[in-house]
């Protein structure tokens, strides 16, 4: 019995994808997507390969077994360890086995943008990528609301959200992006209008807010999501 369908479903809930951003990834329709999801059809051998290569997951494990959010995420945290620094430095990982990047704490969101806004030295946490995973992260967060969690099913708070630095011509619209802006730090789907960005939630609890380009400082395209507790996926 091949687990490719419910494979398929549960890497798109925790890479926060879709189907037919999924679909668009590997060259498929979001009908085909639909059909592998629902047992109705498997995708042919080729793209199952592009899959496991894509998320850097072993081709076994996709096939044979249920994969756990762990074994999709591919991450883990590091020993609680401190680096110090100032301008892009801080954006640099210690050369080691396992590549390091800086984890942003919610508690620390405020020294990190004033490091930013006026390049003030500061200390922060890092956290530790496997060297056999996708090392294009280069940065971590701490997700402080439940914005974007519908049902217990999406980026729920405490989740630690990776990202890659990007800019707002890269910006496409209805995806997710951790945004920094002047006084705070949001997750949100992402809709850009000449000067001005929308920014919405999936949860209904929570207003869009528009913002100024002037007011961000920062903007990184998601890579990868570490759940808090496996009870926030739902089959």
């Amino acid at each position: 019995m091949s687990f490719i369908g419910k494979n398929i479903r549960k890497i798109r809930t925790v890479k926060q994808l879709n189907q037919s951003q999924f679909a668009e990834l590997f060259g498929l329709s979001r009908a085909s997507i639909g059909s592998y999801e629902e047992g109705r059809a498997e995708p042919k051998i080729d793209k199952i390969i592009d899959i496991a290569k894509y998320f850097s997951i072993e081709l076994d494990l996709i096939l044979e077994k249920e994969l756990s959010v762990n074994e999709i995420s591919g991450f883990k945290l590091a020993d609680s360890k401190m680096i110090s620094g100032n301008g892009n430095n801080l954006l640099e990982a210690k050369k080691t086995k396992a590549k390091r990047i800086i984890y942003i704490k919610h508690k620390s969101e405020k020294k990190f943008i004033k490091h930013i806004l006026d390049d003030q030295k500061w200390k922060s946490d890092e956290i530790e990528l496997p060297p056999t995973i996708n090392d294009n992260s280069s940065i971590a967060f701490e997700h402080n609301d439940n914005a974007m969690d519908l049902n217990n099913n999406g980026i729920s708070m405490s989740d630690i959200v990776f990202g890659k630095t990007t800019n707002f011509e890269n910006i496409f619209d209805g995806y997710i992006y951790i945004i920094v802006q002047r006084d705070s730090i949001c997750l949100r789907k992402a809709f850009v209008n000449d000067d001005k960005i929308t920014l919405k939630a999936i949860n209904v609890n929570f207003q869009p807010k528009i913002i100024k380009k002037d007011d961000v400082v920062a903007i990184y395209k998601i890579t990868a999501v570490i759940k808090n507790s496996i009870n926030h996926f739902i089959d």
